[in-house]
């Protein structure tokens, strides 16, 4: 396997993102509006220590996206629209599918071994810059466009599990990989034997004698014939997994804000430490965090920079509406719940639970609208 069989990601600034492709040299990597081009140097280059695309550990659910155990494996987007994995053609390397519309996306993982952590960078079909990720579960994958990819469902599979490896290494002779020959493992069969219960037959009774037949009963009025009912198909509604852990950063927050009087600094903390993690809060930690401030236009700030940074896991109506009760005012309460519209996998079902929060009946029915059309 040669340097032009690889794809490599790098980020400017946090914000842009390039997809680069080698030579077959290795000397040159070609980007979107510029090339790199491999100089002499008489420093050796670092060895990556952090990065790998080892695949993920195994006992995760997220380790097995890196065989044939998950295809068909189903995310959905905040707008509901549904990806299926179609196709993984080794460790690290992933196809989703949108099967509303056809588009492909192509999901590249890493692993930092250091922290736990995932990067992933995702290329949609049609835009020519990659989106990137970083997650520490793979269930939950926020993409800095905003949108959140959840994992909805992961088949039963019997296929054999592939063990592969890659190795990357940078020097002054250029790119070099390494690769691991693929190891098959074949769970072992087992075979039952059918045992049959022992057959205790209890010993016959003497037979006795019959009675005398007795005179008939009159026979009765017939019951008028009741019309059956039809047969109604029951639906059946798959419930996605919903977080209740602890968030590391909502335990965090609520630490550092400990002394503080004024709302201004408790949420300079909450924008700082909010940016530099993603680890999304349950609706009790929300509700932990919002606690702190005093002023109802500070918790919206708050809740909408959660959202902004996916720092938000999903939650359902009933908690929803446990948080917004901490508000009194009908256009803060209806700003949350349009916020936390996209986390409430239930609204639909409940969506009266969530408009019953308003007070106003006109508040009420544009809150109704939106909800059922997101």
């Amino acid at each position: 396997m040669g340097p032009s069989d690889w794809v490599i990601h790098i980020t400017f600034d946090g914000n842009l993102h390039w997809r680069l492709t080698s030579s077959p040299d290795g000397n040159t990597l070609y980007g979107m509006g510029d090339n790199f081009y491999r100089v002499s140097s008489n420093s050796n280059f670092a060895q990556p220590s952090v990065y790998n695309v080892y695949g993920l550990s195994s006992g995760m659910m997220a380790s097995g996206m890196m065989n044939q155990q998950t295809l068909n494996t189903t995310y959905t987007e905040n707008s509901g629209k549904a990806w299926s994995i179609t196709s993984c053609p080794h460790a690290g390397y992933f196809i989703m599918r949108n099967q509303q519309d056809g588009r492909n996306a192509e999901f590249y993982v890493a692993k930092d071994v250091s922290s736990n952590k995932h990067t992933i960078y995702v290329q949609f079909q049609g835009n020519p810059y990659p989106v990137k990720s970083e997650t520490f579960d793979m269930k939950n994958i926020p993409l800095s466009n905003g949108d959140v990819f959840r994992c909805l469902m992961t088949p039963p599979s019997i296929q054999p599990t592939l063990n592969t490896g890659y190795g990357i290494s940078i020097g002054n002779s250029g790119i070099n990989v390494s690769f691991t020959t693929p190891s098959t493992i074949i769970p072992p069969t087992t075979t039952s034997v059918y045992n049959p219960p022992p057959m205790n037959y209890p010993p016959p009774q003497p037979f006795g004698q019959p009675q005398p037949f007795g005179q008939p009963q009159p026979f009765g009025q017939p019951q008028p014939f009741s019309q059956p009912q039809p047969f109604v198909q029951p639906q059946v509604y798959v419930q996605p997994m919903s977080i209740t852990s602890t968030s590391s950063l909502a335990n965090t927050i609520i630490n550092a804000c400990q002394g503080k009087s004024f709302d201004s600094d408790k949420m300079k903390i909450v924008v700082t430490y909010s940016t530099s993690q993603v680890s999304p809060m349950a609706g009790s930690d929300l509700i932990r965090v919002i606690s702190l401030f005093g002023f109802e236009s500070d918790k919206v700030k708050a809740v909408q920079q959660l959202k902004k940074t996916n720092n938000i896991a999903t939650m359902d109506c009933s908690t929803a509406c446990s948080l917004v009760r901490s508000f009194a005012h009908d256009s803060n309460k209806d700003h949350v719940l349009r916020d936390l519209c996209p986390y409430i996998w239930d609204r639909r079902q409940n969506c009266e639970s969530l408009v019953s929060c308003l007070s106003f009946s006109s508040s009420q029915n544009r809150l109704r609208d939106f909800i059922l059309k997101n």
